[in-house]
């Protein structure tokens, strides 16, 4: 169905359906992740291991966020540590 200009079509709300076990098990590998110290994990990539400097690790660890937010907020991937 075609709109004109400036009409809207209000859509009914969709709800997504959120499976519990799913979510607990994701939670799992999380707290799995989250438990050691950022400086005793090593992360791998395509299989391979990346390479972290040290300095980049050691100032994160001080952030106040945890090891999966190294990786899902960029920090892996810096080269270098910047405040």
């Amino acid at each position: 169905m075609q709109q004109a200009a400036g009409e809207y079509v209000i859509m009914s709300p969709v709800k997504v359906v959120v499976n519990v076990e799913e979510l607990e098990a994701a939670q799992a590998v999380l707290n799995k992740i989250n438990k050691p110290d950022l400086e005793n994990i090593a992360f791998h990539k395509d299989g391979k291991e990346i390479e972290v400097p040290k300095e980049v690790v050691k100032g994160f660890v001080y952030c106040g966020l945890n090891n999966t937010d190294f990786v899902l907020s960029g920090y892996i991937n810096l080269k270098k540590w910047e405040m």
